[in-house]
Order: structure tokens, then C-alpha cells, then sequence
């Protein structure tokens, strides 16, 4: 289903109006995280939205944010995996 490109150009105004917030929402998870109280359900939350980001941003023609959120993903999800905090090197 293709949709007219007056509702597609509609619809990507509407999510850069949105991205800023969107951004913002991922700076302050990521700040709110600490290395001595290492949560891993936090750092869950904060890898869904930048999968979210990285998909939409892809959609919605941005592929630089895209490929930089991928790249954040990647390496968060590496993180994830091993379940306990990363030393500050890492980090």
C-alpha cells in the first residue's frame, strides 16, 4: 500500500516535530544510568528506543540517524548481553 505523498510528507513532519523529544528522552535515560547501581531493565528500556529510532528515522528518509542510532544499538546491545555494569572504559 503506497500512501499519497502529500500524508507521507505529512507524516515526516509530524515526526521531526516529535524527534526533538525523542532525543531528548534518550539523553536523560542515558544520563540516569549508573555504572555503581547497574539496572539492567533501564538499560532494556533504553536499547527499545533506539531500535525505535533507528527504524523510524530510516523510514522517514534520515538515514544518517538511522545508521548513528544502529551503531548505538549495536553496541548497547553488546552490553546487554553480558548483564552486569561495564567498567568506565567501556562505558
Amino acid at each position: 500500500m503506497t500512501l499519497p505523498s502529500d500524508t507521507l510528507a505529512e507524516l515526516r513532519q509530524k515526526y521531526l516535530d516529535k524527534l526533538p523529544v525523542t532525543l531528548e528522552t534518550l539523553r536523560f535515560r542515558y544520563r540516569n544510568l549508573s555504572l555503581s547501581a547497574w539496572q539492567p531493565t533501564e538499560v532494556q528500556a533504553l536499547h527499545r528506543l533506539l531500535r525505535s529510532l533507528t527504524r523510524s528515522a530510516d523510514t522517514f528518509g534520515l538515514q544518517w540517524l538511522s545508521e548513528v542510532s544502529r551503531q548505538l544499538e549495536i553496541r548497547l546491545a553488546e552490553l546487554t548481553k553480558a548483564e552486569t555494569a561495564p567498567d568506565e572504559v567501556h562505558w
